[in-house]
């Protein structure tokens, strides 16, 4: 009788651990709904006593509650950090940025809303002198997908110019898709995210050559987008539209019906005038 009431009572407490555990583990595959998108980040050297940068992934739909760890940031070369939410933005700080490409990898917390989940994203670090060219990534996917050599030839040309970066207006899941698709066509640039000057605020804030007054010097734009090159250009940006028609814009509004005609037109004029 002994025997068989610890017997009964051993498979009853496996059944209890046993039903415990998969509704626990049902209860954080169901808590873990939020997605986390890191972006691209382009900056310049540390200068004077200015020792860091902030820098920002999103998570969405936010978690309530306040300030929590959100993910594991490692960067090649240095001690692991945390990366926690501040509203829907998450930021983690990089001190002292050297000159450089830098592949780094975010890992969610476990238990978390991000739980497990891996981001891989780049960070440029370029030089402080050196011109910046923001390609919008639409455009460049465009070409990848129809006659990549064109676009290599014309990157080749634009990257003796200044720094090549590629950029996206959003929304954000049209970010994530694009950056993807660049990646698996090997587009090898840094595509940094969302509506103009957001992109451009890391590069002026980190350089502190950039953005004097209204005008951006040693910056353009290139873009397919119409009234992203008015845009662009109201900021002061020199902008150039690679466009087979004139949709106006402007005098501060370069246009170029192919960008083999934008590669040609760096022989005669500089492209961030």
């Amino acid at each position: 009788m002994a025997r068989w009431t610890l017997l009964a009572f051993v498979a009853a407490t496996i059944t209890a651990v046993t039903w415990a555990s998969a509704r626990t583990t049902a209860a954080i595959t169901a808590a873990v709904r939020a997605k986390l998108v890191v972006k691209d980040w382009v900056l310049r050297p540390a200068i004077g006593g200015w020792r860091g940068f902030p820098l920002f992934g999103h998570v969405r739909p936010a978690p309530g509650g306040g300030s929590m760890s959100l993910a594991l940031v490692c960067f090649p070369g240095r001690s692991i950090r945390l990366m926690k939410t501040m509203d829907e933005r998450c930021p983690w700080r990089l001190t002292d940025p050297r000159q450089g490409r830098y592949d780094v990898v975010i890992r969610g917390l476990p238990y978390g809303p991000v739980a497990f989940q891996t981001r891989e994203a780049v960070v440029s670090c370029i030089p402080r002198d050196r011109p910046v060219l923001l390609v919008d990534a639409r455009l460049v996917l465009r070409e990848l997908r129809s006659r990549p050599d064109r676009w290599r030839s014309c990157l080749s040309r634009m990257h003796a110019a200044g720094e090549v970066v590629l950029f996206h207006p959003g929304p954000m899941d049209e970010f994530v898709d694009c950056r993807r698709r660049l990646r698996q066509l090997r587009a090898g640039r840094p595509v940094v995210y969302r509506d103009l000057p957001r992109p451009l605020q890391g590069l002026v804030a980190a350089s502190r050559t950039l953005g004097r007054g209204k005008h951006r010097d040693g910056m353009a734009v290139v873009t397919a987008d119409a009234d992203l090159a008015r845009r662009a250009a109201k900021l002061h940006f020199p902008t150039h539209l690679v466009a087979p028609t004139d949709p106006g814009g402007g005098t501060r509004v370069r246009r170029h019906a192919s960008l083999m005609h934008l590669k040609e037109s760096l022989a005669d004029r500089p492209i961030f005038q």
